[in-house]
């Protein structure tokens, strides 16, 4: 992808102190079969290191993208990178994840097939070395088109974010956007329940 050409999807990541867990995140995003993909990094003034980790990936893999600011939160700083983005598409990788590496080419497929505003998968959480597949979607066949209005239940559940895709004008038309409230904690909440209540939303008639 030359620099004059937007990307059709835009990886958001977060980045704050995370040099502990940085190294298997980034490489799983270089791993990426997916094509047009921007991975727009935001350094949220970062003093351990992480800043300078992603400016060498940014140096050496021009799909890496990297934004330093004042440490402002993570509501501030996702808001930072969606207002930075530039593919037509938005996903979310937190700095303690990693990605399998037909994830965002699989979602992609479903986003065109399906003209869903949001695709989401599942996922699996690791602890002590094991995996344990978990999400409100494990075992449910891939392509499936839900209602949000017919499967409420998932707010009360594990609301992950970062396990889908997001249409970036649909976000935008609809003013869905992170709370900036200080530090880490739940703003991913308020989004989560945005999206979900938006799609739930028939658009008007014409």
């Amino acid at each position: 992808m030359s620099a004059n050409t937007s990307p059709s999807l835009s990886i958001l990541v977060p980045v704050y102190n995370s040099g502990a867990f940085l190294a298997p995140c980034l490489h799983s995003l270089a791993a990426q079969t997916v094509g047009g993909v921007e991975f727009l990094c935001i350094d949220d003034g970062s003093t351990d290191g992480s800043g300078a980790v992603l400016d060498t990936w940014a140096e050496k893999d021009s799909r890496f993208r990297v934004i330093h600011q004042p440490n402002g939160g993570y509501g501030k700083a996702m808001n930072a990178a969606l207002a930075a983005a530039r593919g037509a598409w938005v996903g979310i990788v937190e700095p303690d994840d990693w990605v399998e590496p037909t994830m965002y080419s699989h979602l992609m497929e479903l986003a065109a097939a399906t003209q869903a505003p949001v695709v989401k998968g599942s996922y699996t959480i690791e602890r002590n070395g094991a995996g344990t597949q978990a999400g409100k979607f494990a075992g449910m066949q891939a392509g499936t088109e839900l209602s949000p209005a017919e499967a409420k239940d998932y707010i009360l559940g594990a609301l992950a974010i970062w396990s889908a895709i997001y249409r970036r004008d649909w976000l935008i038309a609809n003013g869905i956007r992170f709370s900036e409230t200080p530090g880490a904690a739940f703003q991913d909440l308020g989004f989560a329940i945005r999206t979900w209540v938006a799609a739930a939303i028939p658009p008007p008639r014409r």
